[in-house]
C-alpha cells in the first residue's frame, strides 16, 4: 500500500510573540529563540526524508524556512496560500476591530461564510486558500510545509471534518494547539478496508514539542 507524507510546522517564535501573542505583521521577525527552534526543528527532521520546504512567504515563516534548511539543504519555494489569516483592519468605527479574532466574528455569522470585515478574509476565503493547499499534497510527499497558527488549525479543521467543517465549528479548532516551531506529520493511505470515510490524509502526530525543551 502506498504512502505518503507531508510535514506541517508553525514559524519559530517571534518578539511580538514572546511580548503580546499572536502576530499578523509581516515586518514581524524571528527572536533569537526563534531562531534556535527553527534550527533544532531542521535537526529533528534530518532523517524524516523531507525533499523540499514549502513555505508562507511572510517574514516570520521564510526565516524559519531558511534556519530550518540550514540542516536539511532542501529547495525552497513559497505559497502565498500558506500566509496567515487576514484579521479586520483596526478602523475607528468597524462594527469588529482587530482585537476580535478571526474565530469570533466568523463563528457569529456562521451562517454567511463569505462574510467580512474591515479587509479581512471570510471563511470562505480562507478555505479556498485550505482547499488549494490539502489538495497540492498529493503532489508532494516528503514536503515540509512552514505556515501560521490560524492557517494550520483551519488545515486541522477540515482534515477532521471535511466538508462539514463551518463557522459553526470555528470554536473547536483550540483543542488544536499550535506551537512555535512544533511539527506535525500527515500520512496518506489511499485505501482503508471498512474506514473509506476517513481514506485520505491522517495525523500521524500533531504539534511534536520535545526538540523545543530548553529554548
Amino acid at each position: 500500500m502506498e504512502e505518503k507524507r507531508v510535514f506541517l510546522a508553525r514559524h519559530g517564535q517571534t518578539f511580538h510573540n514572546a511580548a503580546a501573542g499572536e502576530s499578523y505583521v509581516d515586518a514581524d521577525r524571528l527572536s533569537p529563540t526563534g531562531r534556535e527552534q527553527a534550527r533544532r526543528l531542521g535537526r529533528l527532521l534530518a532523517s524524516r526524508g523531507v525533499t523540499t520546504v514549502v513555505t508562507s512567504p511572510l517574514a516570520r515563516a521564510r526565516e524559519t524556512a531558511d534556519a530550518i534548511n540550514e540542516t536539511l539543504g532542501c529547495p525552497i519555494e513559497e505559497d502565498e496560500r500558506l500566509i496567515e489569516i487576514v484579521p479586520p483592519g483596526h478602523l475607528e468605527d468597524a462594527p469588529e476591530r482587530e482585537a476580535e479574532h478571526w474565530s469570533v466574528y466568523m463563528a457569529r455569522h456562521a451562517d454567511d461564510q463569505d462574510y467580512a470585515v474591515g479587509g479581512a478574509e471570510s471563511f470562505a476565503a480562507v478555505m479556498r486558500r485550505v482547499r488549494g493547499v490539502v489538495d497540492s499534497f498529493d503532489e508532494r510527499d516528503g514536503a515540509l510545509i512552514v505556515s501560521h497558527a490560524g492557517f494550520l488549525r483551519f488545515v486541522m479543521g477540515y482534515l477532521t471534518w471535511g466538508e462539514q467543517f463551518s463557522p459553526a465549528t470555528l470554536p473547536r479548532l483550540w483543542v488544536f494547539e499550535v506551537h512555535n516551531a512544533g511539527v506535525a506529520e500527515l500520512r496518506h493511505v489511499a485505501l482503508r478496508a471498512g474506514y473509506a470515510a476517513s481514506e485520505g490524509w491522517s495525523i500521524v502526530t500533531w504539534m511534536q514539542r520535545d526538540h523545543l525543551d530548553g529554548t
